[in-house]
């Protein structure tokens, strides 16, 4: 009796030997992928952090710091252990409001 459903002679091996190779692909990429990431965020927090240390605006209280950028280079420098994220960065950040 024929049921219609047709059962492949075997397994493609095209199919697993291209498999095989996209696996070690992403294997191969996926590190590099991540660094790439990272560098963007470490990237734009130096740059963020250096337009925070040209910036002044004295009618609204505002003043050029180093802070950020000293923070950044006693972490890659001396492998410091301080946070840097982009919001501190903000000019009304308020580190009370980020504890809640």
């Amino acid at each position: 009796m024929h049921t219609g459903v047709r059962v492949p002679a075997g397994p493609p091996k095209r199919k697993h030997r291209f498999d095989t190779m996209y696996q070690a692909f992403l294997i191969a990429i996926i590190p590099i992928i991540f660094e790439n990431i990272i560098a963007y965020i470490i990237a734009k927090y130096f740059r963020n952090a250096l337009v925070r240390a040209n910036y002044t605006n004295v009618e609204k209280g505002i003043y050029e710091t180093t802070r950020y950028i000293e923070l950044f280079l006693k972490n890659l420098i001396f492998n410091g252990n301080y946070e840097l994220k982009n919001r501190y960065l903000h000019i009304r950040w308020n580190e009370k409001e980020d504890i809640e």
